[in-house]
């Protein structure tokens, strides 16, 4: 049962660090299209 719960964090661990990078991912194109706008 405990590696069963173990698998299940480093899954959820997996699933929060894609999230975050695409997140990040999100708003660096958010500050190239803010940028971009400022230089039209």
């Amino acid at each position: 049962f405990a590696e069963e719960v173990s698998k299940r964090d480093d899954v959820h661990l997996i699933y929060l660090s894609a999230k975050n990078r695409n997140q990040v991912a999100e708003d660096l194109n958010e500050a190239i299209w803010e940028l971009v706008k400022e230089t039209l």
